[in-house]
């Protein structure tokens, strides 16, 4: 028992996972909900600003905060 991760632990895993995250989505859908996924983990956000900065031309943009 003591090689057991948490729940927690096993759910955080799951929300970095590019692979899981794809997973949840439908064919039309794919594209928007990981890039969203992109802009939304932190293990990728500031990558994903950056890119978005370069593409767009736009050095100032920054990500908002997720509002629900």
């Amino acid at each position: 028992m003591c090689n057991e991760k948490s729940i927690r632990e096993i759910v955080d895993e799951l929300n970095n996972s590019p692979v899981y995250n794809i997973s949840l989505s439908s064919k039309e859908l794919f594209h928007s909900n990981f890039l969203y996924w992109l802009g939304q983990c932190k293990h990728t956000k500031k990558l994903f600003e950056y890119v978005i900065q370069e593409l767009s031309d736009n050095k100032d943009f920054v990500l908002g905060e997720k509002k629900i």
